[in-house]
């Protein structure tokens, strides 16, 4: 009787460390896949970083030639308007996006 019984107790543990063992493979299979997921999600999200971060600097290039004195003196000349010394008036403005 008591081989039966330890012929079962063994056949138990086996069979719970299978279970065990194939539990294992499978939950590190799933979170292999998660990780991966994630891994492309984040390297999506940073190549549109990227991209948008050189949308910008192209922008600020294109205002820094929009605003500077050649282009608004054309632009102001092309409307008939006329450039005089002693009727411009400076402006100190503080950019505070730095």
């Amino acid at each position: 009787m008591n081989r039966r019984i330890s012929d079962r107790a063994m056949t138990l543990a086996r069979n719970v460390a299978i279970f065990m063992m194939v539990l294992f493979v499978a939950g590190k299979v799933y979170l292999s896949s998660c990780e991966a997921r994630t891994n492309m999600k984040i390297k999506k999200a940073q190549d549109e970083i990227a991209l948008l971060t050189s949308k910008i600097d192209a922008l600020e290039i294109e205002k820094q030639d929009l605003v500077a004195f050649a282009r608004i003196q054309k632009v102001a000349t092309a409307n008939g308007l006329q450039y005089e010394q002693s009727s411009v008036v400076a402006t100190i403005v503080e950019d505070n996006n730095d």
